[in-house]
Formats: structure tokens, C-alpha cells, sequence
């Protein structure tokens, strides 16, 4: 079985402040199944984490775009054979 590392970028709307900012979603997809996955930020105030942005980074960098789920055609076929 492979596993694919997919990425899903766009942006929010930041509720404190109201202006639009990045986001990065990071998966893994190993046969059928989506896997969301997050790097973690192991650093405290006495101990900052300096490798978590390079971590994010690479990963990011070596991401594939993830395509458009095929969710929404099984609602369209769920809805549709609901109402038969």
C-alpha cells in the first residue's frame, strides 16, 4: 500500500482581528482512508521550538495538492437515491 502526504491550502478569516490569513492542512492518504496529521509545537516560554517552522515548511514543500473529495458526488447520490 502507498501513503501520499496531500496538502489543502486556502485562507480564514481571523476572528479577533477580522482579516483574511493563510492555512495549510496537512493529510496522509493511505488507500482509501484521509488522514489529517499536525506538526507539533514542542517549545515553552524558557524553551522555544526553533525547528517547528522548518518542519511545517518541509512538509509542506513536499506535499501534493489535495484533489476535490469525491465526497460530494456520494451526496449527490445519496440524496438522489434517498427520494427513489
Amino acid at each position: 500500500m502507498q501513503v501520499y502526504l496531500l496538502k489543502k491550502e486556502g485562507t480564514y478569516t481571523d476572528k479577533r482581528t477580522g482579516e483574511a490569513k493563510p492555512f495549510t492542512n496537512l493529510y496522509l492518504r493511505a488507500g482509501s482512508m484521509l488522514i489529517p496529521i499536525e506538526v507539533k509545537h514542542f517549545g515553552t516560554d524558557e524553551n522555544p521550538d526553533r525547528q517547528y517552522g522548518p518542519r511545517r515548511a518541509v512538509l509542506s514543500a513536499f506535499a501534493e495538492e489535495l484533489p476535490p473529495l469525491a465526497e460530494d458526488e456520494h451526496a449527490a447520490e445519496g440524496s438522489s437515491a434517498g427520494k427513489a
